[in-house]
């Protein structure tokens, strides 16, 4: 007996039913019952995290997340001697942008005299939003180190290799993360560029930032999405314990 997966039972009752319409594409009775099609089980992507859609919401209820800790990501920082790499990286981290969002980022975007960079928010439903973001002197150094190294002009994207070509894509990128990981001992799965995303979140909140701001930072419509990172936040538990202590004589 052959036996097949659920998604290739599930592709071969959609081919039946097609086949079942009458006229004007009206579904014709069916003597069993079709509802097998939607007890297939959703499909599990291997090294992220499960999603789950909320019927009513605007948001996701993601369980879990991955970052890097503060040693991890210092090892990160210094694992890929290549410029480029170096470049990548703190631009995804510092700007907490979406893999396409930052592939979109041209050198006229990048404001040296202000350490400023424009990163259009590519989620957003309704329109198109700016989040002009402050950036640090170590990073502008790499942008304009890469830039005179390959020769970008104005147009030239910021995370392109050479003059005139396309950004890094997500799953190169994510083949280079993978392969660092894997040379530090890093846990694998955490070679993702929504890795840094991550990182840079908990890290302001650990760093005082309120959930306003960080909201701001990530470009998210709505602030439930932004709550989901209080819970990897480490600092405000600590301080919280702390202050209690002290009221009680505690030390």
């Amino acid at each position: 007996m052959r036996l097949y997966c659920p998604f290739q039972v599930e592709k071969y009752m959609e081919r039946i039913i097609n086949g079942l319409r009458g006229p004007k594409n009206r579904c014709i009775r069916m003597p069993f019952d079709i509802e097998i099609i939607k007890t297939v089980p959703e499909r599990k992507v291997k090294g992220h995290a499960q999603v789950k859609k909320i019927p009513g919401k605007n948001y996701y209820n993601q369980e879990k997340i991955t970052y890097f800790y503060f040693n991890e990501f210092t090892d990160m920082m210094e694992v890929n001697k290549k410029l480029y790499y170096r470049l990548v990286y703190l631009f995804l981290f510092e700007t907490a942008a979406r893999i396409e969002e930052a592939r979109a980022v041209k050198i006229a975007d990048v404001n040296m005299d202000q350490n400023r960079v424009t990163v259009n928010t590519l989620k957003q439903r309704s329109e198109s939003i700016a989040r002009v973001l402050p950036i640090s002197d170590k990073l502008k150094s790499l942008i304009l180190q890469h830039q005179v190294d390959s020769g970008l002009g104005k147009n030239d994207f910021v995370l392109a290799k050479e003059k005139g070509k396309k950004p890094i894509t997500q799953q190169g990128l994510s083949w280079i993360m993978k392969r660092d990981c894997d040379n530090l001992g890093i846990d694998r799965i955490k070679g993702h560029c929504h890795t840094w995303r991550h990182t840079r979140a908990i890290q302001l909140l650990d760093s005082g930032i309120n959930i306003v701001q960080l909201q701001r930072l990530l470009g998210h419509s709505s602030i439930q999405n932004t709550v989901l990172y209080l819970k990897y936040s480490d600092k405000q538990f600590v301080d919280s314990v702390r202050k209690g202590n002290e009221a009680i004589g505690l030390r």
